[in-house]
Parts: structure tokens; sequence; C-alpha cells
């Protein structure tokens, strides 16, 4: 058996969301969390505010995890604090 390289997570990632139900689902970042695991992260625009995060691990080509995440931060539409004077 040989390991999925980073194409061939992005496809299997892809078609997880689709077969999820999420064929809105769009790839925003893709990156390594451990020797050959990956951790896809899919913006879900019907459902603002919210990721589908897909764990693949690329040696045993297996899918470790499917979860939807809030998003955090600006990019879920929180207004940045603005500094107060003393403190």
């Amino acid at each position: 058996m040989t390991a999925l390289g980073y194409h061939e997570v992005v496809e299997r990632g892809v078609s997880v969301a689709r077969n999820q139900g999420f064929s809105d689902a769009e790839l925003e970042e893709v990156s390594s969390i451990g020797p050959n695991l990956w951790r896809l992260r899919f913006g879900l625009p019907k459902q603002s505010g919210k990721l589908l995060e897909i764990d693949v691990d690329g040696t045993l080509q297996q899918l470790i995890r499917v979860q939807q995440v809030q998003r955090l931060g600006i990019a879920a539409g929180l207004q940045p604090r603005e500094a107060r004077d003393g403190g």
C-alpha cells in the first residue's frame, strides 16, 4: 500500500465533503498535523461561521475525523477589541 500524497489527500477530502452532503464546501486550508497526517478545512457558505474539518491519515489511507467547527476570529464576523487607555 502506497501512502497518499498531498494531491490524493485533497481529492479524498473533497470527495468526503461531497459525500457528507457539503457540495458547496470550499477548500480553504490544508495543513500537516503530523507525519503524513493532514487536516483539510472547508468553508461552509450555507452555514455561516462554520468550517468542516477533515483529518486524513495518508500512510494508512484512512479518514480519521470529520467534524463541523465554529470559525473563530475576524473571519467569523467578530470585531477586534479596541485598546483602552489605562489598561
